[in-house]
């Protein structure tokens, strides 16, 4: 077997595993991005039954293998593979360089850009910006880099149409490319539209992911360590465009990158950004690494990450067992809460009901026990549209023979930065009946 195919099944094997197990986490919006895939495969109408705030290409590409299983080991083995592919595209523009790359994307510690590991739209976009690089640097053809440069609007809008807008801005001056990259960058953009009319959903797709952005930005949160990192690399970045006297696209493509920190400049999105803006530098560097033992000194590198990071957190790790739940084949749970699940299981069975709690914990909740996504999945500001927590109110007025369960353990006092739309349980705790208590899960019922 070559080195090159060893490479990739240790760098698959080490995806893997590291998504499923090791830095569980860092899996930041995975629980909920699963569930949206989940949500189209059991029949569920995006917008409406359920809350995603970006377009449905993720959703619908995550969607593939959960068609035949169900499970969020499928959902892993999908991002293990489009790593990989990255991974692979990666070493083409950058050679042994990517090493580095690779490397950091097992950082848990300082920078934590493990969070990039794992699958959603944000991941999504930093897969399709290394993919038109390489198509870039190798001058594919501009109806490919046309149809990935569309893709990105379809994959999160705010910064897609940037993408796109700045594939057009570089081929202006030849007409048959502009031409090309404009017609084939419409058509994912038109399959879209044709399944958001044949859903018939088109209003509520505009209200949570156009008219929302008020309630985001009304609901801005900075975390300062974050925002100086940004700053400081941002200066890095202009000093080097200065620098560099030339218009290089992954330039362009970085500074349309910086929206993902916005509203919410925090250590997840500013990783995410930090984890582009170095394979940029990497990209437009000059040095290269000839060393023949850079992969062994690299999964030495990134044994060590592991070792480390279980060592700083033995202490959390010993508070948790590994049960096996449907969909949810490995979930680590405090023995309290494992029973307080089991409870809940029990409770709930044949009644219609809701959790009204963070995502993960709803997402697991629900789908563990084969229960549909619904439009409290993920209850934070601005992903109910404009004006969204009188929106969610109205939903719970219109439901009947109906069960709220009620985390009580999520609260936002004292705490910064807290997208929690914390009033809704309030109004159900304050207007409905409760009628069971399980731990600090209280269940409310609204005839």
């Amino acid at each position: 077997m070559s080195k090159e195919y060893l490479k990739y099944i240790f760098l698959f094997i080490y995806y893997f595993v590291c998504l499923t197990t090791v830095y569980f986490v860092f899996r930041m919006d995975a629980y909920s991005n699963y569930a949206f895939s989940y949500g189209i495969v059991t029949g569920s109408i995006p917008y409406i039954d359920f809350n995603p705030i970006v377009p449905l290409f993720g959703p619908f590409l995550y969607s593939v293998l959960l068609i035949f299983n169900h499970s969020i080991i499928v959902f892993y083995l999908e991002q293990t593979i489009l790593l990989l592919i990255m991974t692979y595209l990666l070493f083409k523009i950058l050679d042994e360089k990517a090493w580095i790359v690779v490397v950091c994307l097992f950082s848990p510690l300082i920078i934590p850009f493990a969070y990039c590991l794992f699958p959603g739209y944000n991941f999504l976009i930093l897969f399709e910006l290394v993919l038109l690089l390489y198509l870039n640097k190798y001058n594919k053809s501009d109806k490919l880099i046309g149809l990935v440069s569309g893709i990105t609007i379809i994959t999160k809008h705010n910064i897609g149409i940037f993408i796109f807008l700045i594939s057009l801005l570089f081929s202006i001056k030849d007409k048959k490319k502009l031409l090309n990259r404009f017609l084939f960058g419409l058509i994912p953009g038109v399959s879209f539209l044709f399944i958001i009319l044949l859903y018939g959903n088109l209003y509520e797709f505009i209200d949570l992911c156009l008219l929302g952005t008020s309630d985001f930005i009304n609901n801005i949160t900075i975390d300062l360590m974050s925002l100086v990192l940004l700053i400081i690399f941002i200066v890095v970045m202009v000093i080097k465009f200065i620098k560099d006297k030339n218009k290089n696209i992954s330039y362009f493509y970085l500074l349309t990158y910086l929206l993902v920190v916005f509203p919410l400049f925090d250590t997840y999105h500013v990783s995410l950004f930090l984890m582009f803006l170095v394979i940029v530098f990497l990209y437009n560097s000059n040095f290269s690494i000839k060393n023949k033992y850079i992969p062994i000194i690299s999964f030495v590198i990134i044994n060590i990450f592991i070792v480390f990071w279980f060592m700083l957190g033995i202490d959390y790790y010993k508070r948790f067992r590994i049960y096996n739940y449907n969909n949810f084949e490995i979930v680590l749970l405090e023995k309290k809460e494992k029973e307080n699940v089991d409870n809940l299981n029990k409770y709930l069975k044949n009644k219609n009901y809701t959790i009204i709690s963070i995502p993960s914990k709803t997402t697991f909740l629900l789908i563990s026990n084969n229960k549909k996504v619904d439009i409290f999945l993920v209850l934070f500001r601005g992903n109910y549209g404009s004006k969204g927590k009188y929106k969610v109110m109205e939903k719970i007025n219109n439901k009947k023979d109906y069960y709220f369960v009620v985390d009580t353990s999520i609260n936002c006092k004292g705490k910064e930065n807290c997208q929690y739309l914390e009033e809704i349980q309030e109004y159900i705790r304050k207007k409905y009946k409760l009628v069971k208590e399980i731990d600090y899960y209280k269940i409310y019922y609204k005839k």
